[in-house]
């Protein structure tokens, strides 16, 4: 029979096991929500190749930058300084509120305007 515990600590063996296959095969082991009754547990698994979401210094496009935050790979604060371009109008990202839902990435103009946007406006407009 499963209760919450027994699952997170089934769980956190699975993960820790994970570590030794994605270092041997050069993969990514993501785990997708947990689903379980007194009977069943359940995780949906995806492995993707390291290749795939290596981001080069010079050249962090929006999609490598999507795939590093998706992953944990690094976080908001390494986008700061970083411009976007809405609208027509350059935006440097400059903070981001951490209790907020949907809009909580800072943004301001030549003239310190803040702005909130959503992460995926962020990561449409990189530049």
């Amino acid at each position: 029979m499963f209760n919450k515990e027994k699952v997170l600590s089934i769980h956190e063996e699975i993960q820790k096991a994970m570590e030794d296959i994605e270092k041997k095969h050069n993969v990514t082991i993501d785990f997708g929500n947990i689903n379980w009754n007194e009977h069943e547990y359940k995780t949906k698994m995806t492995v993707e190749p390291n290749e795939a979401i290596q981001v080069k210094e010079d050249n962090k496009s929006a999609y490598f930058a999507t795939e590093m935050i998706r992953r944990g790979k690094f976080e908001l604060k390494d986008l700061f300084g970083r411009k976007i371009d809405v609208q027509g109008k350059i935006l440097e990202v400059c903070d981001y509120k951490p209790r907020a839902t949907k809009r909580f990435i800072v943004v301001k103009d030549e003239e310190n305007v803040e702005y909130t946007i959503t992460e995926d406006t962020l990561l449409k407009t990189l530049i």
